[in-house]
């Protein structure tokens, strides 16, 4: 159904737009739907392409068959070391090994066998963890608070130069409360050390990756951001960080966290992956690992590195290491627009919502709706495409707010508006009216307007005499039988029926719906009237009342038609002089006479079998009236 007066609720469609636009900018600010913008996220790596990883990015997998081949987890560090020894001999570019090795083995040879590797390799990036809070310690035990306390002292000696540069000012990274290394020897001879923190999002998924740890005053680099800078010959010192991490000549983005959207490439199996015992055991060729960026990490399932990602939720930790390493070596990073841009997107869409919907019908309105959300989240998805993300969630729910507040205010409202009308004309007009009434409710003009109509007047000849010999229950009875009649026509041929005056009918044609032929309807109607009289005559033949006869009279002209009354009490009716024209020829007419103007003469005369007759003359009018007697109706 369109809109009965689009105008009447344009104001109040507008306001709650403002509403709309008022709560989603507090929920931008306040990340009430933080978690459903996370899922965007997840959203449009789902749908994106999926991108193939640089070549020379290689993972030994710790995978289920290698520790079948070599049993159970953790294996002696010798294996670690004749693994290094192989990658050295196949001259990797640069090493990394996502497992801390925080605690000396049981045998101290294999740590020596290690430490001996990881130095004559030169090219190893080996892993700390920083803990946000100080972890307890039990105070009974005060030889190991002691060797603890020296342990620290140590690291904090030589920690800092494992430390990035400070380029300039920056902001406030995530920090540490503690950190945990590897051992002291190892830690000294490897070529740097990266940290492996993740914090996961509210929903437990890895999105963004701490590039950047804060701890007393120092900045340290994640694995993967030592690797990607090892990979290009720089050394950890060589690293600048302020408001973004600069490589030389390339800047990488961050936010003030120190952290970066991971550009996932797509599920973990894109990069290459060589099982670790395959390397151990010497069945790969040395050429597979010339010049790549070897990264050794954990995928089996019980040794607990396993991670919610938007791709899966048993993504290997070490692949997220190489999907950052990918996008820092192709420079391809996920730039985020500003939020002050959802914010603008929030406005504008509740604005014109606001504006457009209470001008639409609800087709249009469900259209309208679904096509900004559908160009809202086609270009979110071309612009992550292209490596730029946009927020789409808040802006979308901008949409959905808007759309179903302000459409269901204007159905309760068309709805109010639908039972007014249908309470005002269901006593006036045929079912058929009243549905195109309601059907196009922007046609129906409630207040007075001037309008050509035709008016009929027809009333019951002899009622009186007739309803002195009847009992008051038959009086009642004859009488409905016979407005019955009249109204029925009347309805048949889609007219209005003003009012019952005593035994006689008021009735219109051109309001409140307009046909092109209502002249030629209320000769039909008032022919039909005539008939229908004496279909009530004959089924009461036999009784005492006599014959009933209607006089009838039309008139067609300008009149004003509305809601006319008191406040308390208004009827939907015709006045003016055309509509006294029509009410005389009544009066002028005998039984079972059909007296019309000039004025409908004119406009019916090609359907009906008319006589002129004298013209008559009326009260307020200086020349007479010529008048026509219908005598038939083709």
């Amino acid at each position: 159904m369109k809109q009965i007066k689009p105008t009447k609720h344009t104001k109040i469609s507008f306001y709650l737009g403002l509403i709309v636009i008022a709560f989603m900018s507090f929920a931008i600010l306040a990340d009430l739907f933080g978690v459903l913008r996370l899922k965007g996220i997840d959203f449009y790596f789902t749908i994106r392409p999926q991108i193939t990883p640089r070549s020379d990015i290689v993972i030994v997998t710790i995978d289920d068959m290698s520790i079948k081949e070599l049993g159970v987890w953790p294996w002696p560090r010798r294996y670690h070391a004749e693994v290094l020894d192989f990658l050295t001999r196949a001259k990797a570019k640069v090493v990394g090994f996502d497992i801390l090795f925080a605690d000396n083995a049981p045998d101290p040879e294999d740590d020596r066998l290690l430490i001996d590797a990881a130095r004559k390799a030169k090219n190893v990036y080996f892993t700390m963890f920083f803990s946000p809070q100080k972890r307890k310690r039990a105070e009974t035990k005060k030889v190991s608070i002691v060797v603890t306390t020296e342990k620290e002292k140590a690291v904090e000696e030589f920690l800092p130069r494992f430390a990035v540069t400070r380029l300039g000012t920056s902001d406030t990274p995530t920090g540490g409360q503690e950190v945990t290394i590897p051992i002291t020897d190892l830690s000294k001879c490897s070529k740097g050390i990266g940290n492996i923190n993740y914090e996961p999002d509210e929903d437990g998924v890895i999105r963004y990756g701490q590039l950047i740890v804060g701890y007393k005053g120092n900045y340290y680099p994640a694995l993967s951001l030592c690797l990607a800078a090892g990979s290009m010959g720089l050394s950890i010192d060589q690293i600048k960080v302020g408001r973004y991490i600069k490589l030389k000549d390339d800047i990488v983005p961050i936010s003030r966290q120190g952290k970066i959207l991971v550009n996932y490439v797509g599920p973990f199996d894109k990069f290459k992956t060589i099982p670790y015992y395959r390397v151990l055991t010497g069945e790969m060729p040395e050429s597979a690992f010339k010049d790549k960026i070897v990264l050794v990490g954990s995928t089996a399932t019980g040794v607990y590195d396993l991670r919610v990602t938007p791709f899966s939720a048993n993504f290997p930790g070490v692949g997220v290491h190489a999907n950052i390493i990918n996008s820092i070596l192709t420079r391809k990073y996920i730039r985020a627009l500003p939020p002050v841009l959802g914010l603008m997107f929030v406005i504008g869409f509740g604005l014109l919502l606001g504006y457009a919907l209470p001008r639409l019908s609800p087709l249009l309105k469900a259209v309208f709706a679904a096509s900004l959300f559908a160009v809202l989240v086609t270009t979110g998805v071309v612009f992550f495409n292209n490596n730029i993300y946009m927020d789409i969630v808040y802006p979308g729910m901008a949409v959905l707010f808007s759309y179903f507040t302000i459409s269901l205010y204007l159905f309760i409202a068309e709805e109010r508006e639908k039972r007014e009308v249908k309470g005002a004309f269901s006593k006036y007009v045929n079912p058929e009216v009243m549905e195109e009434i309601l059907s196009a409710p922007e046609k129906l003009q409630l207040g007075g307007t001037k309008k050509k109509l035709t008016i009929l007047f027809a009333d019951v000849r002899g009622f009186t005499p007739i309803s002195e010999k009847l009992q008051p229950e038959e009086v009642v009875s004859l009488l409905n039988e016979c407005l019955t009649e009249m109204a029925d026509a009347i309805f048949k041929h889609e007219g209005t029926l003003d009012k019952f005056i005593g035994d006689a009918v008021l009735a219109f044609f051109g309001a409140p719906v307009e046909h092109t032929d209502d002249p030629q309807r209320a000769v039909r109607t008032a022919w039909e009237m005539q008939q229908r009289i004496d279909v009530v005559n004959k089924r009461r033949e036999g009784g005492t009342h006599g014959l009933l006869k209607i006089g009838i009279g039309i008139n067609t002209g300008d009149v004003v038609v509305g809601n006319v009354g008191s406040h308390r009490r208004m009827d939907y009716t015709v006045i003016g002089d055309n509509v006294n024209l029509g009410q005389r020829l009544e009066d002028t007419a005998g039984g079972g006479q059909i007296l019309i103007s000039e004025s409908t003469y004119e406009l019916v005369k090609d359907i009906v079998d008319a006589v002129k007759l004298e013209p008559i003359k009326v009260k307020g009018r200086v020349q007479p009236v010529q008048i026509y007697e219908i005598h038939g109706v083709r």
